[in-house]
């Protein structure tokens, strides 16, 4: 693992394909911008933890896998309607 220190507007650059830069700092939160090719896919880590759990689990839905999920972390930044899980939309099978 590397271990980087960065400040607001710095960069890193990850094969030559993928570019972060440090958005801003706000107490211990930092704002990340990744810009990276359509094909690379970009997970949360938790996010991706639950996915792995539901590859090894076949047959749960999407629903059940969120509903373990903190609301917070549902919730992208200025979007107030994804209060509780239940308000989610039906996911199509």
């Amino acid at each position: 693992m590397l271990v980087l220190s960065r400040k607001p507007g710095e960069q890193i650059i990850i094969g030559g394909r993928v570019t972060v830069t440090i958005n801003r700092l706000h107490g211990n939160r930092v704002s990340l911008a990744i810009d990276a090719p359509a094909d690379v896919k970009i997970l949360r880590g938790e996010l991706r933890r639950m996915e792995l759990d539901e590859s090894s689990e076949p047959g749960r839905s999407a629903r059940q896998v969120l509903s373990r999920l903190p609301t917070h972390l549902l919730r992208l930044p200025g979007d107030e309607m994804a209060d509780t899980v239940s308000s989610l939309p039906t996911l199509p099978r």
